[in-house]
């Protein structure tokens, strides 16, 4: 690709495939649309280049692009981002957090109120099927695929620490924003670490601070805000913390 009197023009082991007039101002949307464009005429036009993934392809080209910026930009993934998304402001599911091994799905965790709570899921149980079918044949993406949905739909779930302790419950999916609030003491010191700020966090960090203060063993004389390893998140979340 070569600009010449503000015209992209694409070549293919040398053979012009196509020109694209730059955009005429700065804004970051025509020059997306611009590279875009180029990508996908030299895809049409590159048998090796059509052969790869079309998100490795941008991968690749964005990495290159942000590369020089500074040692915090990045590109992410439209996959990555998703997630990242759902971390900050929330997603439609249940409000487990679940650990896979051996074809066996963990409860590690049921975010505090959420549809899995009310329903009685505890940390500790095991997915042993969803809708009927039997959790150990599902991985773990098809897992969390069958428990998201759309909300107020529900889901059968068999749950429990054996199949001889199983039970079924119906849950309603709903609104989820997980909890980045875990608090611990160290003798009469409370240890509150952000994993990231989200869209709960200042709710979720109030409630662990009211649950320490009511601590039979008495509130905590000391308090430590972990941060390490905190990527960041939603500004607002983060000042309103710091008030």
């Amino acid at each position: 690709a070569k600009v010449v009197n503000d015209v992209l023009r694409l070549r293919v082991d040398g053979r012009m495939v196509g020109e694209l007039p730059l955009p005429d101002h700065g804004g970051p949307g025509p020059w997306a649309e611009l590279t875009s464009r180029a990508i996908e005429r030299l895809r049409a036009h590159s048998a090796p280049l059509a052969a790869l993934d079309r998100e490795a392809t941008y991968s690749v080209v964005f990495d290159a692009i942000v590369r020089d910026l500074d040692e915090y930009s990045r590109y992410t993934s439209a996959a990555r981002a998703a997630q990242e998304r759902s971390q900050r402001e929330g997603y439609v599911g249940i409000g487990l957090s679940l650990r896979h091994e051996g074809g066996e799905h963990l409860v590690v965790a049921v975010t505090s109120h959420s549809p899995a709570d009310l329903a009685g899921v505890r940390a500790g149980d095991r997915i042993l099927s969803i809708d009927g079918v039997a959790a150990s044949t599902l991985t773990a993406q098809q897992v969390g695929d069958r428990l998201r949905g759309l909300a107020r739909t529900s889901v059968l779930l068999t749950v429990g620490e054996n199949p001889q302790q199983a039970r079924r419950v119906a849950v309603s999916r709903d609104w989820i924003v997980p909890n980045m609030v875990t608090a611990q003491r160290d003798g009469r010191t409370a240890v509150l670490r952000i994993e990231r700020f989200n869209a709960a966090t200042e709710r979720d960090l109030r409630d662990a601070l009211l649950s320490m203060m009511r601590d039979p063993a008495g509130a905590p004389t000391g308090y430590v805000l972990d941060l390490r390893g905190n990527p960041g998140g939603l500004l607002y979340a983060s000042v309103e913390i710091a008030k």
